[in-house]
């Protein structure tokens, strides 16, 4: 009496723990399939009162395989009733027709007091056909063709190009602007007596050197200046005034030298400072540049407006 009831509990309780395993049916054609084709895999899932499918556990789309990728995963769910359509393709090719297998796919159902169960869906085989007719007569294999290297050196160059344009675009517009100190933009006399006498390094002024400063000082202003006309030049040049005291004392000095009764003919020494005419000078080449600068500036901000009138008028 006793065993039976035994027996009938064990019978009882095998039958439960079945019926709590989750059911997996695969639907899935077999047969028929070459490279590139899509596969369509249904699988209806089951699963025991109160459980829910974990969505986390879901394969993830991409590549599986180097010959198989997941194109395309949904699930559709109806209390325990679980659908999910798979959608795979095929890459690369056989010589000859053979079996395959999909992946095995292991699922998990939402932990329950800390348990999850695991649901299997089996791997599922599935002839796979060549593209072409198995050669006959002998052949020889060949490698697959290395992948195509990511092209560095044509985005390099072109940086580089664009850097060394955008470089030399901004010094050409940096020297429109007059804006490099070591070459001037459409330099003046003054300007061009200053760097030429920077270039020549000198240890005293001769006399070519003072006809060169006389030149400078003559084209300022417009005119073939004397002692008695010196005054023309800051007229017209308003911006060696602060030099003026400086520019009389060599002008005067250098007079003297070429045209008084100890002129020098190749050594200027005695009353001309070669450091107090070389200050000089370059404060007077700086004060032309700038006067030069602005007066660049004015005029191209005044040109547009000219235009403009002209057009109206017309």
């Amino acid at each position: 009496m006793k065993s039976g009831l035994v027996l009938f509990l064990l019978i009882i309780g095998m039958q439960s723990a079945a019926a709590a395993e989750p059911k997996v049916v695969v639907n899935m054609r077999d047969s028929g399939y070459t490279m590139g084709d899509l596969m369509e895999m249904q699988v209806h899932i089951t699963l025991p009162k109160n459980q829910h499918l974990d969505p986390d556990s879901l394969p993830l789309e991409g590549r599986v395989k180097p010959w198989l990728d997941l194109r395309k995963l949904s699930m559709q769910a109806n209390d325990e009733k679980i659908k999910l359509s798979f959608t795979w393709q095929l890459f690369a090719t056989v010589e000859i027709a053979q079996a395959l297998k999909l992946p095995e796919i292991v699922l998990k159902t939402l932990p329950i007091q800390g348990k999850a169960q695991v649901i299997t869906i089996p791997a599922q085989a599935f002839q796979y056909s060549p593209v072409f007719a198995y050669p006959i007569g002998k052949h020889q294999r060949r490698a697959d063709l290395p992948p195509i290297k990511f092209d560095e050196k044509t985005p390099l160059s072109i940086a580089l190009a664009s850097f060394t344009l955008a470089i030399l675009l901004g010094l050409l517009w940096a020297w429109t602007q007059d804006l490099l100190a070591w070459l001037p933009h459409k330099p003046g006399p003054l300007t061009q007596l200053a760097r030429q006498l920077k270039r020549q390094q000198l240890q005293t002024l001769q006399t070519q050197d003072l006809q060169h400063i006389h030149a400078a000082l003559n084209a300022t202003a417009g005119v073939t200046l004397y002692p008695n006309n010196l005054v023309v030049l800051f007229e017209k040049a308003s911006y060696l005034l602060p030099q003026q005291l400086a520019i009389s004392q060599f002008f005067n000095a250098s007079w003297q030298q070429f045209y008084g009764h100890q002129s020098a003919v190749h050594t200027i020494s005695g009353s001309i400072d070669k450091n107090a005419t070389l200050v000089w000078v370059n404060q007077a080449a700086l004060s032309e540049r700038l006067f030069r600068r602005k007066t660049s500036h004015q005029t191209s901000k005044i040109a547009p407006k000219r235009k403009l009138a002209t057009a109206f008028i017309a």
